[in-house]
């Protein structure tokens, strides 16, 4: 009996090591592959680069936004509810979409809020982003955001930001040292994008969190505000 616990334990020892050795092997190939697509890029070589991005996820998945504290969760939704959720009525800025991220690899996760002060001023959009100190959502920094798509950055402190507009397109990235945001060095821009052309399809693209519905013949914002659902405290 006592062999077969003995066993058993060492088995479950066996397939946690094997896990974590997965994990971190994904985690290398992925910054591998990404850093790879990068070069690329800013060498002027779109098509490598896009065959490179093209074997990595569409969508973020990180865990750390999954594991978010009922505090953070509280801190961020209050931000997010000081904006206008439902219509370009009332005194409160129109909200285009928040996002969750690590920007700066601590394994917890920022706030980012895009709006502008009505739904028919998008040229003036605006992103304010938030880390969470001391249990409060703490502004580290904001900028201008009309056109802007926001992507995880798996090779560490960081996040990529592309500009896509009228047939061109600029990519940079975010990032945040000490409670201070700031632009890295854009990797190039491209002209003429087209069908035969088209944009940069980067990976691990950030969810606004927010989609448009069709309710009693007209268009209707939704903001999904489940990613900061807390437990009481």
């Amino acid at each position: 009996m006592k062999k077969r616990r003995v066993y058993r334990g060492a088995l479950l020892l066996l397939l946690f090591c094997c896990m974590v050795f997965s994990s971190t092997t994904a985690n290398a190939s992925a910054k591998t592959t990404y850093k790879k697509a990068v070069s690329y890029y800013k060498k002027g070589k779109y098509k490598s680069a896009q065959k490179y991005f093209n074997k990595l996820p569409q969508k973020a998945n990180e865990a750390c936004v999954k594991k978010m504290s009922s505090k953070m969760k509280k801190a961020y939704r209050k931000i997010v509810k000081k904006y206008n959720l439902t219509s370009t009525l009332g005194n409160k800025p129109y909200l285009y979409g928040y996002y969750l991220t690590d920007i700066d690899k601590d394994k917890k996760p920022e706030l980012l809020v895009s709006y502008a002060e009505y739904e028919t001023m998008e040229s003036s959009m605006k992103t304010v982003v938030y880390t969470f100190k001391n249990g409060k959502a703490k502004k580290v920094g904001s900028f201008y955001s009309w056109s802007f798509n926001f992507y995880y950055d798996p090779r560490g402190n960081g996040m990529t930001i592309m500009y896509a507009r009228q047939g061109g397109e600029e990519i940079y990235g975010m990032k945040l040292s000490g409670g201070t945001l700031t632009k890295t060095k854009s990797w190039g821009t491209r002209w003429h994008a087209s069908a035969s052309d088209p944009y940069t399809a980067i990976p691990y693209s950030l969810d606004n969190h927010v989609t448009v519905e069709i309710k009693n013949g007209s268009y209707q914002k939704v903001v999904d505000l489940s990613p900061l659902k807390y437990k009481s405290l």
